[in-house]
């Protein structure tokens, strides 16, 4: 019976070794399988036969060991080595790899939840991320494609990444101006003065007006006494070419006509529309809520008349704010109600008022509202300039009847020149005189903005020296002040709600520094302002514009330039890269980045207790636990790795060296049973 007990011995060690070399086997044959992790097989005693009982230390015996004989060896277990593999740059931004404990997560076709170390994934034809040998697709959890967010949640779902599909873009909102503004130049205080040559009625051989129809319009030459009959007729279209501060403008296009017509920049049937037309299409700003003002007014358009200015020789003030002055030896006879006074020099330097009244006799000012308080007042001996307001108007003072004067903004940046106003037939309405160019230092400044839909929208934006700091600099607690003047070809102009063209003003605010040029403050209330109605997107576009960037200190010549601005064109999403936490970010064709979703990761409490079922994945088991489900880098999770795989961690070193093992151990059980063998047969022959 011993015999035949050590062939039974020998035959578990046989099939022990057999199940080690399919393990090793196994091992070797995934030694280059992405995520494999490898296996060992241990083995336990099967049972033993007790010949005798041992017995416990008597008197002064020391006791008797039990004699025990080995039934031979059993599997105890597979276990599972889960330790990191190797991982291996592919670049491809698909691939993916865990460093560190945790498995990716899938979903079969039955909705059961799955976990592989592999990561060779792809996007299928709904631009889902999946495992490509089984269609199973990875989880994670989504963003809002509207904000980008992913939400903190550990509801799981079908990781999406919509390459080609995906289009963002974003309206501006700020932009941030850098550069310096020359200090040291000179004031703006002249703008620029255009005439027209005489425009007459020719039905009633008068000097026309704001209510003359373009139909019946006609131009006097100069040293003519007979009018030239313009021949305009409904439908009929008026060109506008001008250049202003050097550069030319877009040509504009007026239709004769009582609506507007669409792919025109204007529409009228009269003098009075078209010349409101013209302070649009020539980007003059009237100022709206601020008051504007353009060239120091003078009696007669000759330029070397010195303009009205002086000082005062007192003040009329009302409740402590200063409501007129009194100007004694100064000629007012060119200043008229609407005119603009301002003061130059000392506390009250850069104060603007409407004129309300004026007195040559009594040489007196009145204004139409009071000064503000909230600033410096100014003061006896303080020296101011009158000033026209900004605007076309037909034959105001000193034009004469029927005169087209064109009144720019200031600053040599807004100088208006080669003004050409023709007609489709190919008439001249008018030429025009330079009375006075516009001066003052200056500096021009592209800005490019966009809307909701990611379209581009230019600003121009020049900037003129509109108050020094003043000669009384000692009471003076600011420095020089700059004004901005924004147009854009792209600003639509609005009546009651509805387009009626084109209008390139979109704003105006001021620049203050302190007395040592840096940045003092900004108008909190500028913003550029464009109307896009009927394009489809938000309307009306804000951008507020942010000068901190900027400095005031004297140089040669000012320079200003759009740093940056908040907003960007359309996009289409064209790739993406996984970040460590699991974060899938989108990259779009105009170089933002967005995240698109979240990769989420499972971990166990006993991982070598996962079930494995082939194509590199796991289930759960009975003894596994439950997943712990997170974000890469929490709750003991290790980090994603885009654009890298894992490798095998089989280590091919150990295994020869275990089959080797493996293999002399199979051979001396082999060799157990042929001992046996022979034994038995010598036993045989003894009968």
């Amino acid at each position: 019976m011993a015999l035949i007990r050590a062939l039974n011995t020998a035959v578990s060690g046989i099939k022990n070794n057999q199940l080690k070399l399919d393990v090793i086997g196994d091992n070797l044959a995934n030694a280059t399988t992405t995520g494999f992790k490898g296996s060992r097989v241990d083995f336990k005693t099967l049972l033993s036969q007790t010949l005798t009982f041992g017995s416990q230390p008597q008197g002064l015996l020391g006791g008797i060991n039990p004699i025990q004989t080995g039934l031979g060896a059993t599997l105890a277990s597979t276990t599972r080595d889960h330790a990191q593999g190797e991982l291996e740059l592919t670049g491809r931004n698909t691939d993916m790899a865990i460093e560190g404990n945790g498995f990716f997560i899938l979903q079969d076709h039955t909705g059961r939840q799955l976990f592989t170390r592999d990561g060779s994934f792809a996007l299928n034809s709904q631009n889902k991320l999946i495992e490509p040998s089984t269609g199973m697709i990875i989880q994670g959890v989504n963003a809002n494609l509207s904000t980008f967010v992913v939400a903190s949640s550990t509801s799981l779902e079908n990781v999406n990444i919509p390459i080609g599909d995906l289009q963002i873009a974003k309206a501006s909102t700020t932009g941030l101006f850098n550069g310096n503004l020359n200090g040291g130049g000179e004031q703006a205080l002249q703008g620029t003065i255009l005439e027209s040559s005489p425009l007459v009625d020719v039905t009633t051989s008068t000097a026309a007006t704001s209510s003359t129809l373009l139909t019946n319009l006609g131009r006097l030459p100069a040293g003519s006494t007979t009018p030239i009959d313009l021949v305009m007729d409904s439908g009929d279209i008026i060109f506008v070419n001008p250049k202003k501060g050097g550069r030319a403008l877009p040509q504009k296009r007026f239709i004769v006509s009582s609506a507007p017509v669409q792919g025109f920049d204007g529409f009228g049937t009269t003098l009075g529309q078209f010349s409101s037309f013209l302070d649009r299409a020539l980007g003059i700003n009237k100022g709206g809520t601020e008051l504007m003002y353009s060239a120091i007014k003078d009696d007669d358009n000759d330029s070397n008349t010195p303009g009205v200015t002086g000082a005062a020789t007192s003040l009329i003030t009302a409740g402590g704010a200063v409501t007129g002055v009194v100007a004694s030896g100064v000629d007012l006879s060119g200043v008229a109600a609407g005119d603009v006074i301002r003061f130059n020099t000392g506390t009250g330097a850069g104060q603007l008022a409407a004129i309300a009244t004026v007195s040559n006799v009594t040489k007196t000012i009145t204004f139409t509202s009071a000064l503000p308080t909230t600033i410096p007042q100014p003061i006896v001996g303080d020296q101011f300039s009158i000033h026209e307001t900004p605007g076309v108007k037909i034959g105001t003072a000193p034009s004469a009847s029927g005169v087209l004067r064109i009144a720019g903004n200031v600053g040599a940046i807004n100088d208006i020149t080669d003004l050409q106003i023709t007609t489709s037939d190919g008439n001249q309405v008018s030429a025009f005189f330079t009375r006075q160019s516009a001066a003052g230092e200056s500096a021009f400044a592209n800005a490019t903005f966009f809307d909701s839909l990611g379209t581009a929208h230019i600003a121009e934006l020049s900037f003129v020296l509109e108050t020094r700091a003043g000669t009384d600099s000692a009471t003076k607690s600011v420095g020089n002040t700059f004004r901005f003047f924004a147009e854009s070809e792209d600003n639509l102009f609005l009546s009651s709600g509805q387009v009626q063209g084109k209008d390139r003003v979109v704003g105006t605010g001021t620049v203050t520094f302190s007395l040592d040029g840096q940045f003092l403050s900004g108008n909190p209330l500028a913003t550029l302002k464009f109307n896009l109605n009927n394009q489809g997107v938000t309307t009306p576009l804000i951008v507020t514009p942010d000068f901190t960037g900027l400095t005031g200190f004297a140089n040669e010549t000012s320079e200003v330039f759009l740093e940056t601005q908040d907003g960007f064109a359309k996009g289409v999403l064209n790739d993406f890269a996984v970040e460590a936490d699991g974060t899938v970010r989108g990259i779009f064709s105009n170089g933002q980045t967005r995240s698109l979703a979240k990769l989420m990761l499972a971990r166990f409490s006993n991982q070598e207790g996962l079930e494995q079922i082939g194509h590199n994945l796991f289930s759960v088991s009975s003894n596994s636990g439950d997943p712990i489900i997170g974000s890469a880098g929490t709750l003991g999770i290790g980090l994603v790795r885009g654009g890298v795989l894992e490798a095998s961690n089989v280590d091919l070193a150990r295994q020869f060296t275990d089959m080797i093992i493996a293999q002399r151990s199979f051979q001396a059980n082999a060799r157990t049973i042929t001992v046996s063998n022979t034994l038995l047969e010598d036993l045989l022959r003894l009968v």
